[in-house]
């Protein structure tokens, strides 16, 4: 599929690179006042995009600014981009824009575009996920005094740099900034799940230098820290947190729909599926 499409099939353009059509209703219920004629202007020439919204707002305004901000990830790689990193390139970027649009129902009550195909219902699990760690952004904003934290002035701005560090730990985990992590998914569910327990007991303690710039990280931590003096929070915040992200991830292993996709260096994309175990055939590198 060609860049004139967009790959879930509720917004399309009629000119190679272009995202959504001006026009289209779901673009301006998401809060984006565009600037210039096209999308496609927007996303590869800078044109302006104004957001008439206070930063320290949590107002549905604030949320739909970061949400327009979704159009805009996984960021691009600063190197030039092979054909096969440029096609995974887009499937990410296709992905973010269907979260925007879930996050758009499931935090503002919008309505879901008719018509989605199966491609775009796969991205709940993901959505329930971020619209998750929403939710625990404002709860830890609001008791937190951790001055690395402080410095988002507002828990929509906090809960985008949690989105922007995934999405950029994501780009490097599939291979478009150099080697890919390879990982199948039920090493990814193992891992994460040792990680949620860990947590949940209040004895999550990684180093510095694994956490280093990684902005979900650092609100995990400060969950943690809040959740083992205040039981209030824990109940009310952090363990609700666990067991939604929990029942999530449930979902996505169990998915024959949901498979990681990986950049090779030789320009090949693998992609997990089919009943094979990832840590017994992985490609050499």
């Amino acid at each position: 599929m060609d860049d004139a499409s967009y790959k879930f099939g509720f917004l399309h353009g009629d000119l190679p690179g272009v995202a959504a059509r001006i026009d289209d209703p779901r673009l301006s219920r998401l809060g984006l006042v565009w600037r210039g004629n096209s999308i496609a202007m927007t996303l590869q020439l800078g044109v302006t995009v104004s957001f008439p919204v206070a930063e320290r707002d949590l107002s549905m305004a604030a949320i739909r600014r970061s949400l327009a901000h979704f159009y805009f990830l996984p960021p691009k790689p600063s190197h030039v981009l092979t054909q096969g990193g440029a096609a995974l390139f887009r499937q990410e970027q296709n992905s973010h824009r269907a979260l925007a649009v879930w996050l758009a129902h499931l935090l503002l009550g919008e309505a879901l575009p008719p018509g989605a195909n199966e491609d775009f219902m796969t991205c709940k699990p993901f959505a329930e996920i971020a619209a998750a760690t929403f939710h625990l952004a404002v709860a830890v904003h609001r008791e937190s005094t951790s001055h690395f934290l402080a410095d988002y002035g507002s828990p929509a701005s906090l809960w985008f740099g949690c989105m922007w560090s995934n999405a950029e730990r994501g780009k490097h985990q599939l291979g478009l900034d150099g080697h890919p992590e390879l990982k199948g998914k039920r090493e990814k569910h193992k891992s994460f799940s040792l990680l949620l327990s860990q947590i949940e007991k209040h004895q999550w303690a990684p180093s510095p230098q694994a956490v280093a710039g990684d902005v979900t990280a650092w609100l995990l931590m400060d969950a943690q820290s809040l959740a083992s003096r205040d039981g209030m929070f824990d109940d009310d915040s952090l363990k609700p947190f666990i067991r939604k992200i929990r029942g999530e991830m449930k979902k996505m292993k169990h998915s024959a729909n949901i498979q990681l996709a990986y950049l090779l260096p030789d320009d090949s994309i693998y992609q997990t599926g089919g009943g094979k175990r990832l840590d017994w055939k992985k490609p050499a590198l």
